[in-house]
């Protein structure tokens, strides 16, 4: 996402610092391109951290090798869809929910707590109670 925000920024000639600023060149902070692109980095800088921290997590638990790639997958191609229609080629809204409900999906997959520890627990012999009255 920075290269392209950086090629925004040198093609429109428009800088948010009036230190990066060259000949005929001015500073704005609000163009919309730019901001478009911005936002878009930024929903990838909340998103994909999250589900690294889930995969490792989930990876720990020993999971099956297909679902586990199969899950990796689903949120890399959500993730890329989800940046082309939001800050390369913008096409209206449901396409880019669609592609973000479809990479969370993934990572609540891959990162659901309770099913991680219970599987992580299960694997190393130590049992797990759900918190309810003993019997």
């Amino acid at each position: 996402m920075a290269p392209l925000t950086g090629r925004y920024r040198f093609t429109k000639r428009i800088f948010a610092n009036p230190e990066d600023k060259l000949p005929r060149s001015i500073v704005k902070y609000d163009d919309p391109d730019i901001e478009r692109v911005r936002r878009a980095h930024l929903n990838d800088l909340e998103n994909i951290p999250v589900f690294m921290v889930a995969a490792l997590l989930y990876i720990a638990t020993k999971p099956s090798y297909w679902l586990a790639l199969n899950l990796f997958r689903t949120f890399t191609i959500a993730r890329i869809i989800h940046t082309l229609v939001y800050a390369v080629v913008v096409i209206p809204q449901p396409a880019r929910a669609l592609a973000w409900v479809v990479g969370y999906a993934a990572t609540q997959g891959a990162g659901s707590p309770l099913d991680c520890l219970q599987h992580l627990c299960s694997s190393t012999g130590v049992e797990v109670h759900s918190g309810g009255p003993e019997e």
